[in-house]
């Protein structure tokens, strides 16, 4: 997503969503071989992404993502859910910076980080990664150990393993929505205007659920997405929007 000073102006839509998102800066696999004597210190991890304005959102987190912050789509193939953090490009107004959450609920995907699961060219199986980039990684001691002497996982890497493959199966679900919502061309091209203190100022590059639409579908659609529990779903996104005017009050 990208804005434009002038809310006059016609601006084509960018989409940098995926560039804003690449808070890995060296994510390799991880392995007793590289990583026997590394620890992992979180503390302040959420300053690795002071600069990122959108994040992921996957289905189960819709409920709690929606009280507090917009929820839009963005991307191709399908587009996919993802949080607004900020209303300019390198704009986070969820992160202080003391590296502090400014609301009530993180996102699960940067809950995950410095961790996340990948695949590698040729080979769809997917592999827990680690960001050797991560300012919090140490060979002091400092925070968690990833194994013991013996070369085990330990109990940190065991709940970290458990939770990016949740994560993991959370996102098939949420990419099966959204190709759903494609699939009923519920979703259209969206922006929001606000006023800033500079002057007129507009978020583009997004799309939302178009509200004409879902009232048109027939009632055989509409119980699917009911029983589906995707319904829910489209009108957290919906109601989500309102929080736009609570992000803007955080622009100083």
């Amino acid at each position: 997503m990208s804005g434009s000073e002038d809310a006059d102006k016609n601006s084509s839509q960018t989409n940098q969503h995926q560039r804003q998102l690449m808070i890995y800066e060296r994510a390799v696999p991880v392995t007793f071989r590289r990583h026997a004597e590394l620890s992992v210190d979180v503390a302040k991890h959420l300053s690795s992404a002071i600069d990122v304005n959108a994040v992921p959102v996957m289905s189960s987190e819709f409920t709690r993502v929606s009280r507090e912050l917009p929820i839009v789509l963005a991307g191709e193939g399908p587009a996919m859910p993802v949080a607004v953090l900020g209303i300019k490009d390198n704009q986070n107004l969820m992160i202080d910076e003391k590296g502090e959450w400014r609301g009530t609920y993180v996102p699960a995907f940067l809950r995950q980080y410095p961790f996340v699961l990948a695949g590698h060219s040729g080979n769809e199986k997917l592999t827990l990664c680690i960001d050797e980039g991560f300012k919090g990684l140490n060979y002091e001691g400092r925070g968690e150990r990833l194994f013991s002497q013996t070369g085990e996982q330990s109990e940190y890497l065991k709940g970290v393993v458990q939770f990016t493959e949740a994560y993991q199966r959370d996102f098939l679900r949420t990419r099966k929505f959204a190709q759903r919502l494609e699939e009923l061309e519920l979703l259209e091209t969206a922006h929001a205007n606000f006023n800033l203190n500079s002057g007129p100022f507009r978020l583009h590059g997004f799309q939302s659920i178009k509200r004409e639409k879902l009232m048109s579908l027939k009632d055989k659609e509409l119980l699917e997405l009911t029983r589906s529990n995707a319904l829910e779903l489209v009108y957290a996104q919906l109601a989500s929007l309102e929080n736009f005017a609570t992000l803007v009050s955080r622009v100083h």
